[in-house]
């Protein structure tokens, strides 16, 4: 600017040309540089979270993530950035980094971009009625039940993971959609004793619910989110179910496709699971 009544120029008291690196202002009155801003800085995003307050200096990077490689790790062991070894039974050791799920709920999760809404919702399907069938599972099997799940709400499908992830509360990799009530103890808090069996199966009394809410994948006009709904303890068509009447059963869920259904009892369904998602049954 100029002085006052003279063409003589006068530094700007509020301005400088300095470069971004140094400076973030000027100290005021003056044309000399301020120091850099004492909160941001550019640092690399591996190396540092934000800036030493009042300082340019890099912070150390954040104590609970880490960039591991998702087939060999699970998180930070915690105020450390070392990898935590992915669990057996949650990734594959090939290195794919994958869940292990069961089968139906692999092909859903891979192969769901290329199909069809109405296979995506059978497919979905299926894999909810192999997780509600792997709630119903007794010990002895070969999974203790379904407590925890993936990032997508599939059940991890061995025993290992599941026990694992109950020694590992609150982990990045281990979701507890329903809580304790959904499994047997020790993985959850339904009781193992011989008065909550009726034939061997406690855990008729856990409470795992079917998805709702799914996403199409590559949704065409008139796509929504859609809701499932299972039997448990039953064998259905679209019309009519198999129950075995001795044990709960019935329709549970978020869909009411099988609102109002015929049931003839059957004994021999015991332990067994129908699901519909979206109005389409899982066969």
């Amino acid at each position: 600017d100029c002085a006052v009544g003279t063409a003589v120029c006068e530094p700007c008291a509020d301005k400088c040309n300095c470069a971004v690196g140094e400076c973030s202002d000027c100290a005021v009155g003056t044309s000399e540089c301020l120091p850099p801003c004492a909160d941001p800085c550019k640092c690399v995003a591996s190396e540092c979270t934000g800036c030493e307050v009042g300082t340019a200096a890099c912070l150390p990077e954040c104590e609970d993530k880490c960039s591991c490689d998702a087939s060999t790790c699970s998180g930070c062991l915690q105020g450390q950035k070392e990898c935590e070894e992915c669990p057996s039974g949650i990734c594959f050791s090939s290195g794919s980094g994958k869940s292990l799920l069961n089968s139906h709920c692999a092909t859903w999760r891979d192969d769901r971009g290329s199909k069809s809404t109405y296979e995506q919702m059978r497919f979905m399907a299926k894999c909810m009625a192999q997780d509600c069938v792997q709630s119903l599972e007794p010990h002895g099997y070969s999974s203790v039940g379904c407590r925890f799940m993936d990032a997508n709400g599939f059940c991890f499908a061995y025993n290992t993971a599941q026990e694992w992830c109950a020694g590992q509360p609150g982990n990045v990799y281990c979701n507890d959609r329903v809580g304790p009530q959904s499994a047997l103890v020790p993985i959850g808090s339904i009781p193992d004793t011989s008065d909550a069996y009726f034939n061997g199966w406690a855990s008729y009394y856990t409470e795992w619910m079917p998805m709702y809410n799914v996403q199409v994948d590559h949704p065409e006009a008139g796509d929504v989110p859609y809701n499932c709904t299972c039997m448990k303890n039953c064998g259905c068509k679209a019309t009519k179910c198999w129950c075995d009447e001795r044990v709960p059963n019935g329709p549970f869920g978020y869909d009411d496709y099988w609102d109002g259904v015929a049931i003839d009892d059957n004994t021999n369904k015991n332990g067994e699971c129908a699901c519909a998602c979206g109005g389409v049954l899982g066969k």
